[in-house]
C-alpha cells in the first residue's frame, strides 16, 4: 500500500501504463528477484518514472538498467514512460525508446526514411 502521495501518483501512473498498453503491474513495482520492471504488456517492459518538478534527469544507467532486464526476460522491447504532474488533475506523459526501435515504428507507421524535399 503505498505510503505517501508520492508513490501513491506513481502506483497510479503504472497502472494506467499497464491500462493503455494492454499488460499488467509488476508486484512490488518490480523490486522482486525474478520480475523486473514497472510494467509488462504483450512484448514489452515499462519502467515509470513520475515527478511534479520542472525536469526530470534521464541517466544512461536508468536505461541500460531496464533494456538488460527485457535482455534477460526474454522481452523484446522496453520503455520508460515519465509522467510531468503539471498541475492538479494535468498531467503529461513521454516515451523514452531506444532510437532504431523509434525508426522501425515509425517505418511501419508509413513514416518512412528521411525528410521530404
Amino acid at each position: 500500500m503505498p505510503k505517501n502521495h508520492g508513490q501513491r501518483q506513481s502506483r497510479r501512473q503504472e497502472r494506467r501504463a499497464a491500462e493503455d498498453l494492454g499488460g499488467r503491474t509488476t508486484p512490488a513495482s518490480g523490486a522482486t528477484p525474478h520480475i523486473k520492471g514497472d510494467v509488462q504488456a504483450p512484448g514489452l517492459k515499462v519502467e515509470c518514472k513520475t515527478t511534479s518538478g520542472l525536469s526530470y534527469s534521464l541517466k544512461r544507467k536508468e536505461l541500460e538498467k531496464i533494456q538488460m532486464e527485457a535482455l534477460t526476460e526474454g522481452v523484446q522491447d522496453w520503455a520508460m514512460q515519465v509522467e510531468y504532474h503539471l498541475s492538479p488533475g494535468f498531467n503529461r506523459r513521454y516515451a523514452v525508446i531506444d532510437w532504431l526501435t523509434y525508426l522501425d515504428l515509425r517505418e511501419r507507421s508509413g513514416g518512412g526514411h528521411g525528410q521530404e524535399n
